[in-house]
């Protein structure tokens, strides 16, 4: 409930701010209460949405979605995003606040395993809140990457730490749009 209540606000920055325009799939790995896929859907109506989360957690996005009425635009598939197979069928993949969980090496693995599984012209979509190039500010991105760096194996990334990592992965056309406050979001595409 608190991260659902934290993520909301954020989630419709990210539907107003970003660009999903020819999406028709999404899959939000790790995407816990649904509160994206929810938001997006409701901006959205045509598309459709997938969170991908471990199976104890699935029970409980299902419920977040009924409560908005969504299940026929959103559902759950019960899955580990490092050791489960990404399902496929899906032109869009979506990350909010996991990269920052993890070090440079699980990241790419994410991007490399998004990569595999999309068609060409499908996108990838990172939602962090950014430090800026000298690593200094933002005063939250830096708190936050602070706390990161203690309670995880990771840190916030800057846009062009985020952008070499895509780009190592292959994906191409990076852009970076504010979406809410303190938060950015990156887009890229599989040639």
């Amino acid at each position: 409930a608190m991260m659902h209540s934290k993520g909301l606000p954020q989630a419709v920055g990210v539907a107003r701010h970003g660009d999903f325009n020819g999406v028709t799939r999404l899959l939000d790995v790790a995407g816990g209460s649904g509160c994206f896929c929810i938001a997006l859907a409701l901006r959205y109506p045509e598309m459709h949405f997938t969170v991908l989360e471990l199976p104890s957690v699935c029970e409980l996005t299902a419920q977040y979605i009924a409560d908005y009425g969504l299940q026929d635009q959103i559902d759950t598939y019960a899955a580990d995003m490092f050791n489960d197979p990404l399902p496929s069928g899906f032109d869009a993949v979506f990350f909010s606040d996991i990269f920052h969980d993890w070090g440079r090496e699980r990241c790419l693995q994410l991007a490399q395993r998004s990569y595999e599984m999309l068609p060409s012209g499908g996108r990838i979509y990172l939602h962090e809140a950014l430090l800026e190039d000298t690593k200094d500010g933002p005063l939250f991105a830096t708190t936050l990457s602070l706390r990161m760096v203690v309670a995880t194996q990771g840190k916030q990334f800057t846009a062009g730490e985020l952008d070499d990592l895509l780009s190592e992965t292959g994906f191409q056309d990076i852009r970076v749009t504010s979406t809410a406050v303190y938060h950015s979001l990156i887009s890229a595409t599989k040639p």
